[in-house]
Order: structure tokens, then sequence, then C-alpha cells
């Protein structure tokens, strides 16, 4: 491993934080999608979803409204 170069350490710069509830990535401390206030700045994968009624890994984490979301929230 290259030191620095961690996998699971967040973006210089981000500061995007993913709910552990609803896997929503957000900017602020609470969740706009599901009210929750458990963020997590560990967090890996980035997903985009579009519309959730046409995509298949939207059904696959159940999710129902468009958004940015989290693929693994530690």
């Amino acid at each position: 491993m290259v030191k620095g170069k961690d996998s699971r350490a967040r973006k210089k710069g981000s500061n995007l934080k993913a709910c552990r509830e609803c896997h929503s990535l957000v900017e602020g401390d609470v969740c706009p999608m599901c009210q929750s206030s458990s963020l997590s700045e560990d967090w890996s994968g980035y997903l985009v979803i579009v519309d959730p009624l046409k995509s298949e890994i939207a059904k696959l984490m159940g999710i129902k409204r468009p958004g940015k979301f989290a693929l693994k929230v530690r």
C-alpha cells in the first residue's frame, strides 16, 4: 500500500458525510432524507440515483428517492 493512499480515507476537502440509516450523502448534521443524525465520515463508493424506479441498484439498496448515496458506510 502506498503511504497516504488508504482506500477508506475521505476525499481531501470533502465535507460529505454518509447517513448510517439510508446511506444518503449529506453536508449538514441531519440527513434530509430520513432525518437521522447518525452520520459517518467513514464511507466509500459514490452512487448517484437519477430515477429510482428504473434503477436496479436503487431497488437492491431500498432507495426510493433520487440523490447521492454511499455504497458502504462504517
